[in-house]
């Protein structure tokens, strides 16, 4: 067992330091300093994925790909929102580093972690010890077999959650749904006569349609963003609910403990009009949970704008919407081509977002020197017609509209 002073060690290494040490003799003996710095790396990566696990330093990391792959502690946060009231057992069917099994679990009546690695499922076990949960039951099993041997284990109150591996033995990431391991079509269908609740993390590289069609009684899928980058797809199945059309959900969440989701249950039509760039008119972009599933119809029925254009995902209104999902820019001037452009702004502060078949934002930013910070913004939106705008804009600070906003569960112990 690791002592304790020896992961607070190891959180506290400052990376100068972690670069000296293993030319150093050993700082605990029996331990190399090899590892402590592989620890310290898993920490330094925990610090803004999993913080209060970083600052309770008592959990010892596999490695740090295992940090990277695991969720974070923001949306593991908001995933407790979902959990219906009658829910008294957890079962996490793909634990690994366990942080999703954490907060969805710790305050239910049973919980029950499988884990097919006997290595990992041990510290898994060790590791939610000393957070202070000795009660997790840990499983070393594989998904399909641990259903298949404890079906009596689930029931209607019961939620099931998996994240299917997206790698392979060699590490090679998997591009869909359909190829991951555990199966997800065979949880499912072992699942449904249990009666039990399914949540499934799937990457965001999934598609969304072809998911709805393939999988059987899908009840919601939430597309969600952490500070506007799109995390991960969340797909629910309660099988006690009888639906005949799936809800589906686009959710920003921000590090500051807060959320806003909306409906997005329907597919982009094709707009009745589109909209220009004006200097002095307002650019409002959605959040990339809208833009991932193309959601992007429902925003002129609620917003006074309009499409710039499909490739863009970007709207257009002579008045900034306040209450937009998204971020909203002031138009200042339009440029006949990146060149005009360059000639007055080279070596400027910019942030560039490219949209569409466009040169992309890094090439652009390389091309003229473009320094990053400040407000200002290049924007070079691909046209209904394929044509290339490039337009200078700021960004307006919103007050957020706290009426719109939900706080997610805080880390309490």
């Amino acid at each position: 067992m690791i002592a304790e002073e020896i992961l607070l060690f190891c959180r506290n290494i400052s990376e100068a330091d972690s670069k000296k040490l293993p030319f150093q003799k050993p700082r605990f003996e029996g331990i190399s300093n090899a590892w402590l710095v592989n620890q310290s790396r898993c920490y330094q990566l925990a610090k803004s994925k999993i913080p209060s696990w970083w600052s309770k330093a008592k959990v010892v990391f596999p490695d740090p790909q295992a940090v990277e792959q695991a969720s974070s502690e923001w949306l593991a946060r908001w995933k407790q929102t979902l959990i219906p009231a009658h829910i008294n057992t957890f079962v996490d069917l793909t634990a690994g580093l366990g942080v999703d099994a954490w907060f969805l679990g710790k305050d239910l009546e049973k919980n029950i972690l499988v884990e097919p690695d006997f290595n990992r499922a041990e510290l898994l076990a060790e590791n939610f010890r000393r957070l202070g949960f000795p009660d997790f039951q840990v499983e070393s099993n594989d998904a399909l077999s641990f259903i298949q041997e404890n079906v009596n284990t689930f029931d209607s109150n019961t939620l099931v959650y998996v994240d299917p591996d997206r790698r392979t033995e060699n590490r090679q990431r998997l591009s869909s749904w359909k190829e991951t391991e555990p199966d997800l079509k065979q949880i499912v269908a072992l699942l449904r006569p249990t009666g039990a609740s399914i949540m499934a993390k799937l990457s965001p590289l999934d598609d969304l349609e072809e998911l709805a069609l393939e999988m059987p009684d899908i009840q919601r899928i939430y597309t969600i963003s952490l500070h506007n980058e799109v995390k991960e797809i969340l797909v629910c199945w309660n099988f006690l609910e009888k639906s005949t059309s799936i809800e589906k959900y686009a959710v920003e969440i921000s590090r500051a403990g807060v959320y806003r989701s909306i409906s997005v249950d329907r597919q982009s039509d094709s707009p009745k009009s589109l909209g220009s760039l004006e200097p002095g008119s307002y650019l409002h972009d959605p959040w990339a949970s809208i833009r991932k599933g193309y959601q992007t119809a429902l925003l002129p029925d609620q917003f006074a704008v309009q499409l710039f254009s499909p490739h863009s995902q970007m709207f257009v209104g002579s008045e900034m919407q306040p209450d937009f999902p998204g971020r909203v820019f002031r138009i200042e001037e339009e440029f006949t081509s990146l060149k005009a452009f360059g000639q007055k702004y080279k070596d400027h502060a910019f942030s560039v977002i490219s949209r569409g078949k466009v040169e992309s934002a890094e090439s652009i930013k390389k091309k003229f020197g473009l320094k990053e910070g400040g407000d200002q913004y290049l924007f070079c939106l691909q046209a209904i017609d394929n044509q290339i705008h490039y337009v200078r804009a700021i960004r307006m600070e919103m007050e957020r509209n706290l009426a719109l906003w939900q706080s997610i569960p805080s880390d309490s112990d």
